[in-house]
């Protein structure tokens, strides 16, 4: 069996085994680390879910916008295809025109000399 002192010696010692494990100052740091995490946390907690110009939001208006230029591409894509076939409209009258302008020109060149 230990004697009395023994038992002292070695509670001392685990008392001081304790204290060296013990982060004395460190718990302070840790604190003031955590609520400067929990700071920014609010901050972007408040950057995404804010009702007028979070990024939620954000995202939202784009995923609308995007659907409502989707629903009106066959719309769009039919108005292309009338502006093609009135450039090609154009051409061909533009082509007619030179021909009978030519045929004018020419008529009026034979009636005047010869």
């Amino acid at each position: 069996m230990a004697t009395q002192k023994e038992m002292i010696e070695g509670l001392i010692a685990e008392v001081k085994r304790l204290k060296a494990d013990l982060p004395n100052g460190n718990i302070v740091n840790i604190e003031k680390t955590v609520e400067s995490i929990q700071k920014d946390m609010k901050e972007i907690k408040k950057t995404i879910l804010n009702p007028e110009t979070g990024i939620i939001v954000r995202v939202n208006k784009n995923t609308e916008w995007r659907e409502e230029r989707e629903e009106k591409i066959p719309f769009y894509d039919s108005k292309v295809v009338q502006f093609s076939s009135l450039l090609e409209w154009k051409r061909t009258v533009s082509k007619a025109l030179w021909v009978l302008y030519s045929a004018l020109v020419g008529l009026v060149i034979k009636i005047l000399f010869f």
